[in-house]
C-alpha cells in the first residue's frame, strides 16, 4: 500500500511541477515577444558590476516568497511569481544583441530556474498537506512535513548560492569576453 501511496505523489508531484514549469515557459514567451531591440553600441568596453550577496538574496527572497506565500493565497501567488521571473528572462534573451551573449545566463539559469520552480512545487505540498490537516482536523504538528521542508530549503539555498556564485563571478566574464 505504501509503495503505491508514493507512486500516486510522484505522479501528482510531476503535474504540479509541469503546470508550473508551463506557467513560466509561456511567462517566458511573452517577456521574449515583447522584448525591445536594443541597439545601443557602447563607446568603450564597460565592467558588468555585480554584488553575490544580492544576487544570492534576491533569488532565495523570490524561493522563500514561493513556499511561504503558497499555503497563505492557495497558491495564487505562484503564477506572479512564476510569471514575473518568466517575463523578465524572456526579456533579457529576447533583448540581446547576439547569440553569443545568451551563453552568459546559460550557467546560472540552469540551476537557479529549476530551484524556483521546484520551491513553488514544495509550497503547493505544504499547501496540500494544511489543506488535509484542516479536513481531518488534525492539530498535531507533522514532524515528517517539516523534515522534508527543512531538506528542500537546504537543497535550494545550496543551489542558489552556487548560482548566485557563478552569476557574480563567471556570467560577467563571459559577457565581457561576448563583446
Amino acid at each position: 500500500m505504501g509503495f503505491f501511496c508514493w507512486i500516486k505523489t510522484v505522479q501528482i508531484t510531476k503535474v504540479i511541477f509541469s503546470i508550473c514549469v508551463l506557467i513560466y515557459a509561456i511567462s517566458f514567451l511573452v517577456g521574449f515577444a515583447l522584448a525591445p531591440e536594443i541597439t545601443v553600441i557602447p563607446d568603450e568596453k564597460t565592467e558588468i558590476e555585480v554584488d553575490f550577496l544580492n544576487i544570492f538574496f534576491q533569488n532565495t527572497k523570490v524561493s522563500f516568497l514561493l513556499i511561504v506565500l503558497t499555503p497563505l493565497t492557495f497558491g495564487l501567488n505562484i503564477p506572479i511569481i512564476l510569471g514575473m521571473n518568466g517575463v523578465i528572462l524572456g526579456t533579457a534573451v529576447g533583448s540581446t544583441q547576439n547569440v553569443s551573449q545568451l551563453m552568459g545566463l546559460i550557467p546560472h539559469g540552469i540551476i537557479e530556474v529549476p530551484l524556483h520552480l521546484f520551491s513553488a512545487v514544495v509550497g503547493l505540498k505544504v499547501l496540500k498537506h494544511l489543506i488535509l490537516m484542516a479536513i481531518k482536523n488534525e492539530k498535531k504538528i507533522n514532524y515528517l512535513l517539516i523534515n522534508r521542508l527543512i531538506s528542500s530549503m537546504f537543497v535550494i539555498i545550496t543551489g542558489l548560492f552556487f548560482a548566485a556564485l557563478i552569476e557574480a563571478y563567471i556570467t560577467p566574464v563571459i559577457f565581457n569576453w561576448c563583446r
